[in-house]
């Protein structure tokens, strides 16, 4: 019997047209591989969901009913949705560890206004205006700024008001509160912001957050489902550390499940240089700033939801000039030089650009992996656009053999074998692989076919005949990253 049926028996004798169907060869050119996005970070206690619990997210509003409004997972939520288009997106929320402390600040009002104004005050990049009439006093005002701010629920702080003192305290406790910055007036008076005559404000730094949440509570509860990008607002070393494990086993061949995670830091160039040394991760991509009021953890969430979109599209399109949508740019003197970004980027940390209008762009997406397992250095795994390319590669040719070649037998090449047989050789693997590299290299993936067909081997394992062996050998595109040029000129 030289068809291989699934379903009809040989052994069939009632009469009639019996028909089976078999969709291996049903599907034409690539998969389509639908992109997931998760975040990862502290909820509040209004929000509705469970604590470990993945949860779809469609919009603002179930962010902010899961999770809190003002809290750093609605907040990093709703960045996301900025700025990503179609990418299906998840969360996973945490509470505040238990006997954590929340950070505050102290707003100290002095001097009654001589003059009519409005103070431009500041929670972050949030910007809360509060009008001053002339003969204001400091308990009066202090009172209006506590009103306006309460008045806000999407701003990450609470506020209460002694006399002329307003507290201002992070609604999640942990350390991520010691990162939000209360000001006023960051435009100055170029930008309309000045206190109103006669009025001046104290504003102590936010301190005293301590004890955040476990990272690898989150991950244990992920199991073993699939997450193309991860982001989480943590930088500390237990949670890096935590999600590199985490990483290292999702690329492992025992899971496969593969992804990318990001996050980033706000702090000074010398102590950035200091943190990106101690990390080594090729499935990590984290952002250095310095002197945005925008907090760390949405840079993160903006960061990694422009590159999962774009990725997405084209993983091996380079990330460079996409806009970061919901953050605000640093003041030109808080902003790396060139050769400040170049030190940067040589230690792991991805970099970006600011225009004249104060859009933020990717500058480079590189992980922070800079050295292999013998601490010798080694770009291969440097850029972002890198990794997202192996993954795709890695899913397609997992699919194709699955779709094309779901329940065969294995038999040497030369065999003889009937036509219609479900069987493959090593050739015709080989052959289908070829044909894969042809699609992979129509999309701009991979290069060098003669390369390719070079170096591919696929044989039957010398230990296990029901085992095919194959060194899959595909040539990645690389990105166009620099124009060197040298202009010389004659007179």
């Amino acid at each position: 019997m030289p068809i291989s049926f699934n379903e009809i028996s040989p052994g069939l004798l009632v009469p009639g047209a019996v028909l089976e169907i078999d969709n291996s060869r049903a599907v034409p050119g690539q998969a389509n591989l639908a992109q997931k996005i998760l975040v990862i970070a502290q909820k509040l206690s209004s929000g509705s969901a469970a604590e470990a619990t993945l949860l779809r997210i469609f919009n603002s509003k179930m962010a902010d009913d899961a999770f809190g409004v003002g809290s750093i997972l609605s907040r990093m939520l709703k960045t996301v949705l900025k700025n990503t288009k179609g990418i299906q997106l998840f969360a996973m929320a945490l509470d505040d560890a238990a006997g954590a402390a929340a950070a505050s600040a102290t707003i100290t009002v002095t001097g009654t206004a001589s003059a009519n104004g409005t103070i431009a005050l500041y929670v972050n990049d949030q910007k809360v205006n509060i009008p001053v009439l002339s003969g204001d006093s400091a308990n009066t005002i202090a009172t209006a700024i506590h009103t306006k701010l309460g008045s806000d629920p999407e701003l990450p702080v609470s506020a209460s008001v002694a006399t002329n003192v307003v507290t201002v305290t992070a609604k999640n406790k942990g350390t991520l509160g010691n990162q939000m910055v209360v000001t006023h007036s960051f435009l100055g008076k170029a930008g309309s912001e000045e206190l109103p005559a006669g009025v001046s404000l104290a504003i102590t730094a936010m301190t005293g957050g301590a004890t955040d949440p476990d990272l690898a509570d989150a991950i244990a509860a992920l199991t073993e489902e699939t997450f193309d990008h991860i982001v989480q607002p943590f930088t500390d070393s237990t949670s890096l550390t935590a999600m590199k494990a985490e990483m290292d086993s999702r690329w492992s061949a025992a899971r496969m499940l593969y992804g990318h995670s990001y996050a980033a830091k706000k702090d000074t160039l010398s102590n950035l240089s200091t943190f990106a040394t101690g990390l080594n991760n090729r499935s990590l991509t984290v952002l250095g700033f310095a002197g945005s009021l925008t907090p760390s953890w949405i840079w993160a969430a903006a960061y990694g939801g422009q590159c999962a979109w774009s990725l997405s599209i084209d993983p091996a399109r380079p990330l460079q000039t996409l806009p970061l949508v919901g953050v605000l740019a640093p003041k030109p003197e808080d902003r790396f030089t060139l050769e400040e970004q170049n030190v940067l980027l040589s230690l792991g940390l991805a970099t970006f650009t600011v225009d004249d209008d104060g859009t933020v762009r990717i500058q480079r997406a590189v992980t922070t992996y800079k050295k292999n397992v013998s601490n010798v250095p080694d770009s291969s795994y440097r850029d972002t656009e890198t990794m997202a390319t192996l993954q795709r590669l890695a899913q397609e040719v997992r699919i194709r053999i699955a779709q094309k070649f779901p329940r065969v037998k294995l038999a040497p090449n030369g065999s003889r074998i009937g036509f219609g047989q479900a069987l493959v050789t090593p050739n015709d693997m080989r052959a289908e692989l070829v044909a894969l590299f042809s699609e992979w290299e129509e999309r701009g993936l991979v290069h060098d076919f003669a390369q390719f067909k070079q170096d591919l081997r696929v044989e039957i394992n010398a230990d296990d005949p029901n085992r095919l062996d194959v060194l899959l050998p595909p040539n990645l595109v690389n990105q166009l990253r620099i124009t060197a040029i040298q202009l010389q000129f004659r007179l």
